[in-house]
């Protein structure tokens, strides 16, 4: 059973979903060009709005988080050697942004 959304925090929800892909596009950018600082900006605002969603019982609950081809082959190739191969078979909102920090450290 789903419950209803009221349509302001749909917007929103739909907002971060947005900001989750565009820090997905920007690590994969920060990734491909080599930039440890790019990494660390995009890990950490993708970070953000994960913990957001997920912590946000009124946006509903968040949908399988899922990388994208271009980051799963840069994980997979440990272009991020803080990260390994197991994050990718998270599909918890919440648990990829606790991996995603403990790679910050």
């Amino acid at each position: 059973m789903t419950l209803p959304i009221s349509p302001d925090y749909r917007i929103h929800r739909q907002n971060i979903l947005r900001r989750v892909y565009d820090y997905k596009q920007q690590l994969y950018e920060a990734y491909k060009a080599k930039s440890p600082s790019r990494v660390y900006k995009a890990k950490r605002g993708l970070i953000r709005y994960l913990r957001e969603l997920s912590d946000s019982p009124e946006l509903g609950p968040p949908p399988d988080f899922r990388w994208s081809l271009e980051l799963t082959i840069c994980i997979h190739y440990s272009f991020d050697p803080k990260l390994t191969a197991s994050i990718l078979e998270l599909h918890s909102y919440r648990r990829v942004a606790d991996e995603l920090e403990r790679s910050l450290q």
